[in-house]
């Protein structure tokens, strides 16, 4: 399960991360490679901010680890 920011989310603050989070897992499950971090912007947009943490929260997944070590230099 992903790990949730520990203050309460508004509910488009949960909409935001869910949002994150399934366009990260919809990037691993079509392909093997690993999925990079997104830049969150602090102070431009909460909801963006907290997307790209739904995102993050996936990029820093034991899966994506994985396939970050797996990959040939």
């Amino acid at each position: 399960m992903e790990e949730k920011p520990q203050n309460a989310l508004s509910p488009e603050q949960q909409s935001a991360w869910d949002r994150g989070v399934e366009a990260a897992h919809k990037a691993l499950s079509s392909s093997d490679k690993p999925i990079m971090m997104m830049d969150e912007l602090p102070g431009l947009s909460m909801e963006s901010d907290v997307e790209a943490m739904g995102w993050n929260s996936i990029w820093a997944s034991d899966e994506n680890k994985a396939r970050f070590k797996n990959l040939k230099h």
